[in-house]
């Protein structure tokens, strides 16, 4: 069994460092990897969708101030469009649906963002899958030509940080799901209680 793990080259510069190889036959390592893989799948898997979530906010909103402008602005001055612009007047009566959909995606982007935990989410798993790259490497290091007693201490301490490491993980995890609601369901209802 020969476990293979890459870390990620940020640039061409040759690396020089020492105990750089892939281990054989080791269960701290083979751990090691196994989380690895697991948390950068996590990560890719919250990564679209933050990114999508967070475009549809940032794109919905000028739509909404955009049109809400355009239809206050017809109301209230009269304005003399210029020749290019004359088929943003075919818009006019569409203006208010315009402004609708944009808030009604501006709002489900933020509260499915926020109530998935997609940017917490992926900013959390990029973090642990960087605290195991960190492991991987200060494993490699410390166990560069020790003997065979000083390897089993070095799989043990190793294991245990990634258990303690999985541990925090997990309890971030929770109090981000249940902080995640809290602060959605506050949100709403201080925005219910302002328009009664």
């Amino acid at each position: 069994m020969k476990c293979k793990i890459s870390l990620r080259c940020t640039s061409d510069i040759e690396d020089k460092r020492i105990n750089t190889q892939a281990i054989a036959d080791d269960k701290a390592y083979a751990e090691l990897d196994y989380y690895l893989q697991q948390y950068k799948h996590r990560e890719r898997r919250f990564s679209w969708r933050s990114k999508l979530t967070r475009k549809i906010a940032t794109y919905s909103l000028p739509l909404v101030v955009l049109s809400t402008l355009g239809m206050l602005l017809e109301k209230h001055v009269d304005i003399i469009l210029p020749s290019f612009l004359i088929c943003l007047a075919a818009l006019k009566a569409y203006l208010p649906l315009i402004a609708v959909g944009g808030l009604t995606l501006f709002c489900w982007a933020y509260f499915a963002n926020h109530l998935s935990g997609f940017t917490r989410g992926w900013s959390r798993n990029r973090l642990m899958r960087e605290h195991l790259e960190q492991l991987i490497r200060e494993y490699q290091l410390a166990i560069v030509q020790k003997d065979e007693a000083f390897i089993h201490i070095e799989q043990d301490n190793i294991l245990c940080k990634l258990s303690q490491l999985e541990e925090q993980n997990r309890i971030q995890t929770h109090k981000d799901i249940v902080g995640d609601y809290h602060t959605a369901n506050t949100g709403v209802m201080n925005w219910l209680k302002i328009k009664k």
